[in-house]
């Protein structure tokens, strides 16, 4: 059995370290997203209740509408987190979330033939964390990141013939969670596919073959039998079923995909564009792609194609994709660089001419631990740094309506509230008084309240007949909306408040008493 140098095992470790270190203080933030205060909310109204949400408790236009989401376990600890830490141990958890996923990744950056010198492996892994960052925030998608990643891992191990002991066992298991965590469960069964197919249809060669009296090669001979893959499919079919609603969870992803207003506001569910810098990591790893003609596409694995071009297209139809897509991506792009790499190395000797070997420099572990360790004390300096006090305020102030819910809170207006859809979240747990008109669970929205809230902001005709439809006594909106040219035209609307996020608009008392019954 070959034994690895001291020295060539010394650099892997370091490298390994440094590169999970490196995403640790990239995750070292700030990590709120709009849908982290209604996660936070929905968890708290479990940890009080004791018991998963049936209908919705939140918002006017939905009350009592049945609401059975996916993540409460998740949100229960996010509200956990959050009392015991504020936000920023509700942001530590995120970053050690990450690098954990990443852990998971590091493995399979290795190629299943040949060599990866271990610096390009620190920089495949570290390219995809900047493509993820992107959706790095406290929310349950957090979840299946990690799941994902565990999946592809076990996977892969079946796949080069080293298998962890009881994979099988562990996938269902982890589907049992995964589907009471986040809708997203769904990504586990496609990733289980990407591996199956293959395989199955080896199975139908052979036996194909066998009828002819003949064999496919070793290379590529099949690693289960039809059954063993049937079998987990069904498998992780009746896992994801085990769920307050039943097998009707399944459903929940494609109801999501279904609702049109989606594609039509929600950035994360847009197409990704080349004019956002923070999506140029993404884009680099479609133009590595010639890498593959020029190590050779035909020694490509198959699940690994699947992989890419399948949650490549998932990734190029929506952005919030895209995280998913840089999990699979370093994977499936280290043979070819192997290759391309061990290409270059050849052509460079021959070119500059052999060199004396040079002793092996010596192993200094010690020094290796202290880059590390500063890499991870950058990482809490920069978390720490985030989270005081006046920095937090100032972010809170420029991504929420700060000042605006100060103020409501002081005049305390009557009657109901129409607001902005990327503050839902923010309002239902900074002001729990209002039940919202819209949040970010679009999920139970739908089109139908979806479209009369784009209407309304986009001061389409029918906007004042869908605010009298609700009963709508006071409006807390962005400035940008049109809404609010067709507002200040409005003798039944008047300004109360303004700042640089946001205005609040308050109905006439002659506006109201004439709409009241």
């Amino acid at each position: 059995m070959h034994r690895e140098p001291p020295a060539a095992r010394a650099l892997r470790t370091l490298a390994r370290d440094m590169a999970l270190a490196a995403i640790g203080l990239m995750a070292a933030r700030i990590a709120l997203g709009p849908d982290t205060w209604w996660h936070l909310r929905t968890g708290k109204w479990v940890w009080q209740h004791k018991a998963w949400p049936a209908t919705d408790p939140f918002s006017y236009t939905r009350y009592g509408h049945p609401w059975n989401p996916p993540g409460p376990p998740v949100q229960v600890l996010m509200y956990g987190l959050y009392r015991g830490g504020g936000i920023a141990l509700l942001d530590l958890g995120v970053t050690l979330l990450v690098v954990a996923t990443f852990a998971w990744i590091w493995p399979l950056t290795q190629p299943h033939r040949g060599q990866l010198h271990p610096l390009a492996r620190a920089g495949l892994l570290v390219w995809a964390a900047a493509t993820s960052a992107i959706y790095w925030a406290a929310r349950p998608y957090l979840v299946t990141f990690l799941f994902t990643a565990i999946t592809l891992y076990l996977l892969e191990r079946d796949r080069r013939g080293q298998p962890v002991p009881g994979w099988p066992f562990w996938l269902l298991a982890m589907m049992l969670v995964w589907a009471n965590s986040h809708g997203g469960f769904i990504v586990g069964l496609l990733v289980v596919l990407a591996y199956a197919v293959p395989d199955l249809l080896r199975s139908l060669v052979r036996m194909k073959l066998a009828r002819a009296g003949r064999t496919l090669p070793w290379g590529i001979q099949p690693r289960h039998r039809v059954r063993f893959w049937a079998g987990l499919i069904l498998g992780l079919l009746g896992m994801g079923s085990l769920t307050p609603v039943g097998p009707a969870r399944w459903l929940y992803p494609f109801q999501t995909v279904g609702i049109r207003a989606l594609q039509q506001y929600i950035a994360e569910w847009q197409a990704p564009s080349w004019d956002q810098p923070t999506l140029w990591p993404f884009w680099a790893w479609w133009l590595a792609l010639p890498l593959l003609v020029l190590a050779g596409w035909r020694r490509w694995p198959s699940e690994h194609s699947l992989l890419w071009f399948g949650f490549g297209l998932l990734a190029l139809q929506a952005v919030r994709n895209v995280a998913l897509f840089a999990l699979v991506a370093p994977m499936a792009l280290a043979s070819p660089l192997a290759r391309a790499l061990a290409w270059a190395h050849a052509w460079w000797t021959l070119l500059r001419g052999p060199r004396r070997p040079r002793a092996a420099p010596p192993v200094r572990v010690w020094v290796n631990r202290a880059l590390v360790a500063l890499l991870v004390l950058a990482g809490l300096a920069k978390w720490a740094a985030a989270h005081q006090p006046a920095r937090l305020e100032a972010y809170l102030r420029e991504a929420y309506p700060v000042g605006a819910v100060a103020y409501i809170r002081q005049t305390r207006p009557p009657g109901r509230m129409f607001n902005s859809y990327n503050w839902g979240g923010y309002l239902l747990w900074h002001l729990p008084e209002y039940p919202v008109f819209v949040d970010g669970r679009t999920d139970l929205y739908g089109d139908e309240i979806l479209s009369q809230w784009l209407d309304v902001v986009r001061g389409q005709p029918n906007w004042s007949t869908i605010l009298d439809r609700w009963d709508v006594n006071f409006i807390l909106l962005e400035r940008e909306f049109p809404i609010h040219e067709a507002l200040a035209r409005s003798p039944d609307w008047v300004l109360v408040y303004e700042d640089g996020q946001a205005r609040v608009w308050v109905r006439t008392p002659a506006a109201t008493s004439s709409s009241s019954p």
